[in-house]
């Protein structure tokens, strides 16, 4: 089964790697409003955060949260962020309360004042945190799916598969076209929807050792089919 790439909503006490405990986080990205932008919105007392991206799938674009929205208070403390040095408040505010508390934003939008309640989220995994995987015989290694590679790529909120993070310069998977950011799908016609089933489906490809070695894999927006031809005994 897929996993769901949303981050959670509910209480999570779940060690991230290195034991950090996960954060509490809100699906949109900011800006400052300096001096500069609130002139050019026409507004040249305005400060706080400017939603720059509502991201998809989350409880902030659930909540009615929109690109152009000023940020200007969170849970009855305004916000009056006006220098770039002050970017990261309105995220350390957030990471300072608890996934799935439900906060009060007060909002500037076309120029008048409204209030919205947003559910905090587990933060996303970086891909520094997600499980990886090499595939020694072969020469590469891949990562899971984040939520924000959905997020960069475009792609659906369904869509599996593994990231190859690492192409051995000269070896097997190189020479037969693979690349650092390839979406790998399937190989050998088996889904890899998950490192699991990555390690699955390479643990029969080695007892099978097929003379070519069909993976199919998405690169940009376009799918594609690459077609390995290792030499086993010399991997023996």
């Amino acid at each position: 089964m897929t996993p769901h790439p949303t981050p959670e909503t509910d209480e999570v006490t779940d060690e991230l790697p290195g034991g950090e405990l996960p954060k509490a986080w809100m699906g949109i990205r900011t800006q400052v409003v300096t001096e500069e932008v609130a002139r050019a919105l026409g507004f040249p007392e305005l400060r706080g955060f400017r939603i720059s991206q509502v991201y998809p799938w989350t409880e902030a674009s659930r909540a009615g949260l929109e690109v152009g929205d000023v940020i200007v208070g969170l849970a009855g403390q305004a916000l009056r962020a006006a220098r770039l040095q002050e970017s990261e408040d309105l995220r350390r505010a957030i990471e300072e309360r608890s996934i799935g508390e439900e906060i009060e934003l007060q909002v500037i939008r076309g120029g008048g004042e409204r209030s919205l309640r947003v559910r905090l989220e587990r933060r996303p995994e970086e891909t520094e945190e997600v499980r990886r995987a090499r595939q020694e015989e072969l020469e590469f290694g891949v990562r899971e799916v984040t939520f924000l590679d959905r997020i960069r790529n475009r792609w659906s909120r369904e869509q599996a598969g593994v990231v190859v993070t690492e192409v051995t310069p000269g070896g097997w998977a190189q020479m037969a076209g693979l690349r650092i950011e390839d979406l790998l799908l399937a190989v050998q016609e088996r889904p890899v929807e998950s490192i699991e089933r990555f390690e699955e489906v390479m643990r029969r490809l080695l007892a099978e050792r097929p003379r070519v070695v069909k993976v199919f894999l998405r690169r940009g927006a376009r799918t594609h089919f690459v077609f390995l031809e290792p030499e086993w005994k010399e991997l023996e």
